[in-house]
């Protein structure tokens, strides 16, 4: 019966699962733009439970939580750290605003004059 060669009969026909989940997601979406936030409306009001239960569904079922280097920072060395990075980024935007893309006589910008020139 299950011999090498022999022509498939039966069976589900090849892509009718997807055209299947891609119709009812279309048709989903089309029922949830008429009426999807009025829905949860009254999901809320009417039935609070079954509403929680099936906002604590959406969320993920494990969190997983890592002590990075700076968690493990003490708090005055955290500051210190905190304060460079906002000085570091202070003086980076101000360096960025000093500069121009091109100028006027069509000369390098001061951006590009570090660069060598190639011929």
């Amino acid at each position: 019966m299950f011999e090498k060669g022999m022509v498939k009969t039966g069976g589900r026909a090849k892509g009718v699962r997807n055209k299947l989940a891609g119709a009812f997601l279309n048709d989903l979406l089309e029922e949830w733009a008429i009426g999807g936030r009025e829905a949860l409306r009254i999901a809320r009001v009417e039935d609070p439970v079954r509403f929680s239960i099936m906002v604590a569904s959406l969320l993920p079922k494990e969190m997983q939580i890592e002590v990075g280097p700076l968690q493990e920072l003490p708090e005055d060395k955290l500051i210190a750290y905190i304060e460079y990075t906002e000085r570091e980024l202070e003086r980076r935007t101000l360096s960025l605003e000093s500069r121009t893309e091109s100028t006027a006589d069509g000369g390098s910008a001061p951006v590009l004059l570090s660069l060598p020139e190639t011929k």
